[in-house]
């Protein structure tokens, strides 16, 4: 990298490969982080910091689409989409879903199209947690492929390709078909159960996080949305069972 001017600059600046190593940082981006030099710098603290602010800077840009929190899967171009709380285990079904053969559309967030209610997939790794990997010690052979880990406030954590679980991302616009909300289990049993669409929609506005969109077509697109999809809840006691029984889910579909 040409050092020449950007090293000059008021602006902090980091350039990424497409390995996502850290290739060059100017020095307002180290006196921001309050570093002296690059030799200093915790990169596994900045690297975290810097896929989020990619990651915001990306949902401003497609703020035309309703954001969800949210994970989701496709099987015949129809999605099936996954909302629960962090630690829920969003990240632990999806991972399952996809070493079952299934394409994944995100593990975190879904762009919801409200002029031809279509999602528009946001493609991005698993971000691996220690905490998974006691519920799915498979993924042990496919973290070892990675560039190692990050350690960040939590513990250390993993960014793993979808494509390296053999179903890869999905990056064509698919129909919703089902909206699940997982709970968190207080007893070794799973279970599924259909559920009303009066009760999914206050889950569902709430885990909207791009309240930048107009408060009026939010609330014209969510109904239209639950009167296209089926609306189910889970409460996951073994990934193993929840696995099965989202894949008979589909196995039932029409």
């Amino acid at each position: 990298v040409n050092d020449n001017g950007l090293s000059l600059t008021v602006n902090a600046v980091a350039v990424i490969d497409l390995e996502g190593d850290m290739i060059y940082v100017n020095r307002s981006f180290l006196q921001m982080w309050g570093y002296y030099s690059d030799k200093d710098m915790d990169r596994d603290i900045v690297n975290t910091w810097l896929e989020w602010a990619v990651t915001a800077s990306t949902l401003r840009y497609l703020n035309r689409y309703l954001q969800i929190h949210s994970g989701g899967v496709v099987k015949d171009g129809k999605a099936m989409i996954f909302i629960g709380e962090s630690g829920a285990g969003k990240t632990s079904l999806l991972i399952g879903l996809s070493m079952m053969g299934l394409s994944l559309l995100s593990d975190d967030i879904n762009l919801l199209d409200k002029d031809c209610h279509s999602i528009i997939p946001y493609p991005r790794n698993f971000l691996i947690k220690e905490d998974i990997i006691n519920h799915i010690p498979q993924i042990v052979p496919f973290l070892n492929k990675t560039k190692g880990h990050f350690q960040s406030g939590k513990g250390k954590v993993w960014y793993l390709d979808p494509f390296l679980l053999g179903s890869g991302l999905y990056f064509k616009p698919s129909t919703p078909s089902e909206i699940i909300i997982l709970e968190r289990s207080k007893t070794p049993e799973t279970d599924i159960w259909e559920a009303s669409k009066a009760e999914m929609a206050i889950p569902l506005l709430k885990a909207v996080f791009n309240p930048v969109s107009k408060e009026s077509d939010i609330m014209k697109f969510l109904p239209l949305l639950l009167r296209e999809v089926k609306c189910y809840r889970i409460s996951i006691g073994s990934l193993k069972e929840g696995v099965n029984k989202i894949i008979n889910l589909l196995d039932r579909r029409r």
